[in-house]
């Protein structure tokens, strides 16, 4: 999680190269507020706590930058093309790819009620309804802004932890939690 919302500055540095401008100061500002956000709700502030391994590392920066990819890729595809179909030919693609990597599959398994409730839940909810809304959100913001503004997924799965698991926090990932929604905060004060 903390290397995947290494995206906004990945977002934000690839728009100053493209349009060959240095980053405003709210934009940094939200970056920093974003990242270090993030990595505070993850370890609570306390670097040994990281115990990644490399090949974590990797997809986790390959996972940042290809949520870079859809935040800024499918701005001027919008204008031409339908929410609804760029959604379903990424998905289609994407599980058509990872079928074909998948080299256990075990059609059994698949068809079983609960696994199908459950495949069909996070495929409806988790991430047919979420890119609806992302998309959506691009036709009002830069793939800057979206990509900051989506930083708040980890401050809802310490808010759901709390409230349906009973979990505690420390001090440094309620410290986390407030540097996210200040970064959210500063975009939309200063309209980024």
């Amino acid at each position: 999680t903390v290397i995947q919302y290494t995206c906004p500055a990945m977002v934000v540095m690839y728009g100053a190269f493209k349009y060959r401008r240095r980053p405003g100061a709210a934009e940094m500002e939200t970056v920093a507020l974003a990242v270090a956000g993030t990595f505070f709700l993850v370890t609570g502030g306390d670097i040994h706590r990281i115990t990644v391994p490399a090949a974590c590392i990797v997809w986790g920066l390959l996972s940042a930058v290809f949520y870079g990819v859809v935040s800024v890729y499918p701005k001027h595809m919008l204008t031409r093309l339908s929410n609804d179909f760029l959604l379903t030919m990424g998905m289609f693609i994407g599980s058509a790819v990872s079928f074909a990597v998948t080299p256990d599959f075990n059609p059994s398994e698949f068809l079983d009620k609960a696994v199908l409730f459950d495949i069909l839940w996070i495929i409806v909810c988790g991430t047919v309804l979420a890119f609806i809304c992302f998309n959506a959100g691009l036709a009002w913001l830069s793939p800057a802004e979206a990509t900051i503004i989506a930083t708040v997924e980890p401050v809802a799965a310490v808010v759901f932890s709390y409230f349906l698991f009973g979990m505690t926090f420390s001090v440094g990932e309620i410290l986390g939690v407030i540097m996210i929604v200040s970064a959210i905060l500063v975009i939309a004060l200063r309209g980024l």
